[in-house]
């Protein structure tokens, strides 16, 4: 599944193309269903982001792991909420 053509509507591309969202309804729509992408309200300056789902240590449900996490500057997944978890 590929989301490049959403970088073009205002999405940021880091590995994966991320888009803006004002809430869940938004990514489950954007990204194709309702158990890939997350809203994350509040935390980038540039508005509400859409984070795809992850899975600790590696990727093997979801499109991101730890890896992919920690480099939008999280502290990895948590595998409970499958959602990048705060430092």
């Amino acid at each position: 599944m590929s989301y490049a053509g959403q970088c073009v509507y205002g999405g940021i591309c880091a590995g994966v193309c991320l888009t803006f969202c004002a809430a869940q309804t938004d990514c489950d729509a954007d990204w194709g269903g309702d158990d890939v992408a997350y809203c994350l309200p509040g935390v980038f300056t540039i508005g509400d982001l859409c984070l795809p789902r992850c899975d600790s240590p590696s990727a093997s449900g979801h499109l991101w792991g730890d890896a992919e996490c920690t480099s939008l500057g999280f502290d990895g997944c948590d595998t409970s909420s499958h959602e990048c978890a705060f430092p």
